[in-house]
């Protein structure tokens, strides 16, 4: 294989990553790069402490290497390592589109949300709120209405540039900038990151904030993949990053614009090796290898991401899997046809015909001639794919939807797994 960073890091792996050692092909006889066997989070798993390298593995306790794990929104939790030093490198390339395509750079003003605290800021005593010269960090913990109305109050007076969080905390921020009639002085940025993001939410937040709004899509694995530029193309940082889309049932690549499952690639990270890694997602590329061009001048391939992660499945008794994002078109179709009335929602799989819709509704739906029954039965009227036919829904009105504790994000859709496998029994 031609020597590059990708192949580097392949190397590197080969060399002194125990789970890559144990392989029967050794890197010398690795002629083609698809030979590299896909990494899947189940092999992870079951082999946490195989999956370090040997050259830290005497230094992770030390200062400079820190402890990371996902989230688990997939339903399997990883833990792994970052070098101080991989990880600011891993980030130079999205600040360098940050400040071409929107004008942040790494000394403007900064707030976002966390789940757990970053152990190198100042964190108050309650451990609700974090804080360094440009940032300004609030837990995701204890999101009551009264500490909303607080958390917005110091970020007016804080006066941020942008901010990074992720679509269900942009929402609740919404819902009091409404509420107070406030404005952020001197907000010019919003990237949204964790989470699917709608063209409803994303219309509203622009709309209340009045400033630009990007999407960011990226992992604790491997830090940034992409960031959508202002004529909203996710270009990959591919000088850090090498993402494949393969064919769900052969594992071969696919062309440039033909849909598959994302691999993805770290060049950056050594402690962890991160190579031709099945994320979990689905979409396509433009660009590695057409003359793709994007209008606003950049030349990082660009990718675009089709229904969600492969996890977001509804599940029937006859075994098929039908994708989660025909209740996402449900939705856009009522905010459409009822004045954009659903601020917010979740799906919850209780059984194989059974779901429960959360809704966030506006509070001025009854003045605007709109009944709660309409939207359900639009709802209901909405869901036309085979197999979807005798669904029942139960729905369920709330002020706001939170993010469930201790998983850092809000999932739209989720399978009780729990209820399904007492109902299979």
């Amino acid at each position: 294989m031609e020597s590059n960073r990708f192949t580097d890091i392949v190397r590197y792996a080969y060399r002194y990553v125990p789970m890559y050692m144990r392989r029967e092909a050794a890197y010398e006889k690795i002629e083609k790069w698809e030979d590299i066997p896909i990494l899947r989070k189940e092999e992870l798993q079951k082999n946490p402490d195989s999956s370090y390298s040997c050259e830290f593995m005497n230094a992770v306790r030390r200062e400079d290497i820190a402890k990371m794990h996902t989230s688990g929104s997939t339903g399997k939790c990883l833990e792994f390592y970052w070098h101080k030093d991989d990880y600011a490198r891993s980030l130079l390339p999205v600040w360098i589109l940050r400040r071409k395509f929107y004008g942040i750079s790494t000394n403007d003003k900064m707030c976002y949300f966390y789940t757990t605290p970053n152990g190198y800021n100042e964190i108050n005593e309650s451990g609700l709120r974090e804080r360094r010269r440009y940032t300004l960090g609030f837990s995701k913990s204890d999101l009551t209405h009264e500490r909303l109305l607080k958390i917005y109050r110091d970020i007016t007076e804080f006066e941020p540039a942008w901010l990074f969080i992720q679509p269900s905390m942009a929402v609740l921020l919404c819902d009091i900038a409404e509420e107070t009639g406030n404005g952020i002085p001197g907000l010019k940025y919003i990237e949204l990151t964790g989470e699917m993001l709608t063209e409803h939410v994303r219309q509203r937040i622009k709309k209340v904030f009045g400033c630009y709004v990007a999407n960011h899509y990226g992992s604790h694995e491997v830090n940034t993949i992409a960031l959508e530029c202002p004529e909203g193309h996710m270009h990959i940082v591919d000088n850090n990053i090498l993402v494949e889309v393969i064919d769900e049932d052969t594992n071969e690549l696919l062309p440039d614009g033909e849909e598959g499952r994302l691999l993805i690639t770290s060049a950056v990270n050594r402690v962890s090796p991160f190579i031709r890694y099945d994320i979990g997602d689905r979409g396509r590329v433009f660009g590695k290898s057409s003359e793709y061009k994007c209008s606003c001048g950049c030349n990082m391939p660009v990718l675009e991401l089709t229904k969600g992660r492969v996890h977001e499945y509804i599940e029937t008794e006859s075994g098929e899997k039908i994708n989660a994002y025909i209740f996402v078109h449900a939705v856009e179709k009522i905010n459409n046809a009822y004045e954009s009335c659903i601020k917010q929602y979740k799906i919850i799989q209780t059984d194989y015909d059974r779901f429960k819709v959360k809704l966030v509704v506006d509070d001025e739906i009854e003045e605007l001639g709109i009944d709660k029954r309409d939207i359900e039965e639009l709802f209901r009227q909405s869901i036309t794919h085979p197999g979807m036919e005798d669904a029942k829904y139960e729905f369920e009105y709330f002020e706001r939807i939170l993010q469930d504790d201790g998983k850092g994000k809000m999932l739209w859709f989720e399978k009780n797994n729990c209820e399904l496998k007492e109902t299979n029994e």
